[in-house]
């Protein structure tokens, strides 16, 4: 998906909510709109995962009022997305989120708050058990690198050789 598409998606959003703010809806306009968020979430690169959540957020937010069967199918398919996802992230954003939190099933909640809670997001601190993975792959790291670079250094000629 190119970024060019995302902006158009972008657009169409905020243009359908200024439309809904000063009471003008056109369904016409949001059926658009749907079509190319729908688009734009298309790509599921995992590096875009917050943005397509907000968008699609941001979706459900414009069509609520002008067709909310819709805007329900799409929170169901955030919520089914975040879940495959396993992204603790994005799964911390939707349960904040009031429609889809009231939306979804508890089993999906309850995965969700396991994803977030298991990331140690929220609480302040990395939990024990992440905090000790995280100690042990950059104690690997720093020893990989070192032979790395012991391996790359110039060995200096001066010293290995007698005068």
């Amino acid at each position: 998906m190119t970024t060019e598409a995302r902006e158009v998606a972008v657009k169409a959003c905020l243009t359908s909510r200024t439309e809904l703010l000063h009471g003008n809806p056109h369904q016409d306009e949001a059926a658009r709109t749907l079509r190319l968020v729908h688009a734009a979430r298309l790509d599921r690169d995992p590096a875009t995962a917050r943005f397509r959540l907000r968008l699609g957020l941001g979706l459900v937010d414009v069509v609520t009022d002008i067709c909310p069967t819709s805007a329900s199918l799409l929170t169901t398919e955030l919520v089914t997305e975040v879940r495959s996802g396993l992204d603790a992230f994005t799964a911390q954003e939707i349960l904040r989120d009031p429609r889809s939190r009231a939306q979804m099933a508890d089993v999906d909640a309850s995965v969700l708050t396991g994803l977030v809670t298991g990331a140690g997001l929220g609480t302040g601190m990395i939990p024990a058990s992440l905090q000790h993975e995280l100690d042990l792959a950059v104690e690997i790291a720093a020893t990989n690198l070192q032979s790395l670079l012991l391996r790359s250094a110039p060995t200096d000629r001066r010293s290995s050789t007698p005068p």
